[in-house]
């Protein structure tokens, strides 16, 4: 789990980035925000690289993107 809940951005939009690149994403990445950050640069990030991912309650969980899909 990564905490990036002391960021603001633009830092927060690049630690995500940093972490997400150096994480080898053989398992689900699970991120936590603070409850009033702008993450919309994530979202759109995440959906341009058409990663797939899921948001509730200011956590941001990344699937893991060498699963099989069915």
């Amino acid at each position: 789990m990564y905490d990036l809940t002391r960021y603001v951005c633009p830092q927060l939009f690049v630690q995500f980035k940093l972490i997400l690149k150096n994480h080898n994403r053989s398992e689900d990445m699970v991120f936590i925000f603070a409850e009033n950050a702008q993450i919309s640069d994530v979202f759109r990030y995440l959906d341009n690289q058409q990663i797939d991912y899921s948001w509730y309650e200011n956590q941001l969980t990344v699937v893991n993107s060498l699963k099989e899909k069915v």
